[in-house]
């Protein structure tokens, strides 16, 4: 019977999970990774709410690499401020963003207007060597922007935010 309680308390955690995205982002719920095929019982209903809730607080998540960085990083930024900066395949770091830093960082996003952005940007003819293709997803779209390429200029302001919070905390 208690195997049975702990199935039940997992299903609800899913419903509940799927009909916060459905009310709270439209465009999140689309995104939501499917549950894994092949995966029964409550312990992986449950892994697969865990995942959903955890994409549905991250604001947006950046990760590249840089050669005066030697060596790459991932920042992801939750919606609350949080900060989890991972360099070099080190153990994370966790920090919190200001209100203010917060309210500029989604003013930010908000202008790139993500929704218009191509997925990919490349450069064809001499790629940087040394770089590592910098990716951005936010708002349910992933952008990557290739060593070399030019991006468009309403994402500089993205991408210099990144470039400076990660050259201050590594």
């Amino acid at each position: 019977m208690r195997t049975a309680g702990v199935a039940m308390r997992g299903v609800k955690i899913l419903i509940v999970t799927s009909l916060a995205c459905m009310a709270l982002a439209p465009g999140a719920a689309a995104a939501a990774p499917a549950p894994p095929a092949g995966g029964s019982g409550a312990g992986t209903m449950l892994a697969h709410a865990q995942r959903v809730h955890a994409r549905l607080r991250s604001l947006v998540t950046l990760s590249g690499g840089y050669v005066w960085l030697q060596g790459s990083f991932r920042l992801v930024v939750d919606t609350n401020g949080r900060v989890n900066l991972r360099l070099n395949g080190r153990r994370p770091r966790v920090l919190t963003l200001s209100a203010a830093r917060l309210r500029r960082l989604r003013g930010v996003l908000r202008a790139a207007h993500f929704g218009s952005l191509r997925h990919r940007y490349t450069h064809v003819v001499n790629p940087v060597v040394g770089d590592r293709a910098e990716t951005i997803s936010y708002a349910g779209r992933t952008v990557t922007i290739a060593p070399g390429a030019s991006s468009p200029r309403r994402l500089a302001p993205v991408l210099a935010w990144a470039r400076a919070f990660v050259a201050v905390h590594r």
